[in-house]
């Protein structure tokens, strides 16, 4: 059995906040779009924003697409190869949450609650490489003294595929917190028919999308989906919607 730690029961804490706040804002009864002042007013207040944040996260959706195509490339691998796309992955999480890291102190609820959530995600996915990759020594350690047991590294790695799913999970829901984000809430009709967004910077966003994930997002959240894709899918859904106008429609 794997012994509980400090760090993870602040992991854990952090994931339980990161949950209830992605609760409150996907809440139907809560309002996360922009509301401020008049649809003009909105739209030059809030465009640097959203557009930043979501550069920022579509970037690090792609560093954790390398990452997982990192890991899948070293099926069959020697040791030396699986560890070292073990380390390659570890160092591309960490990337991923240095992109994010400024976002979780923004003004802006739902970029924030994204930006925690995908925090929170990215850290436990650096946890997992991290454990994983010590397991791996290890074992090579334990296999060249015979002293390797099966057993209990069946049981750790296995709990480590469970964190990775868990942390899966969390980026798809920051992800659909994300879309959020350019939203421009109408109180008049209580819609989000626009978006804080150029013209320019909504081609630019779903260029990058489908660069690093393909057409398979291209028709937004679809089954048999991964999480990973279905994240990027779930941000392409919402930026790519053409019934959203963009600043440059308005």
């Amino acid at each position: 059995m794997t012994k509980r730690t400090t760090s993870d029961r602040f992991s854990n804490e952090r994931r339980l906040v990161a949950m209830l706040l992605l609760m409150a804002l996907l809440s139907p009864t809560v309002s996360v779009a922009h509301t401020r002042g008049s649809a003009a007013d909105q739209v030059a207040s809030d465009t640097e924003g959203p557009y930043t944040y979501l550069v920022a996260f579509v970037g690090a959706l792609g560093d954790a697409k390398s990452a997982a195509d990192s890991l899948e490339a070293a099926k069959g691998a020697s040791d030396v190869g699986l560890i070292n796309s073990v380390r390659r992955a570890k160092s591309l999480y960490q990337s991923a949450a240095s992109r994010i890291a400024p976002y979780e102190r923004s003004a802006d609820k739902s970029i924030r609650t994204s930006a925690e959530a995908a925090a929170v995600a990215f850290e436990m996915f650096v946890t997992v490489e991290d454990q994983f990759l010590k397991l791996l020594t290890q074992s090579v350690t334990d296999l060249a003294e015979g002293t390797y047991k099966p057993g209990p590294a069946a049981e750790i790695t296995a709990d480590l595929a469970a964190k990775g799913k868990e942390a899966e999970d969390m980026l798809l829901a920051a992800a659909i917190a994300a879309s959020f984000a350019p939203l421009i809430l109408d109180p008049a009709t209580s819609s989000r028919s626009k978006m804080a967004l150029t013209s320019q910077q909504r081609d630019d966003l779903l260029a990058k999308l489908k660069a690093t994930f393909g057409s398979s997002i291209v028709n937004g959240l679809q089954s048999g989906q991964n999480k990973l894709t279905a994240a990027a899918a779930a941000v392409y859904q919402v930026v790519g919607d053409p019934k959203r106008l963009s600043r440059s429609q308005m």
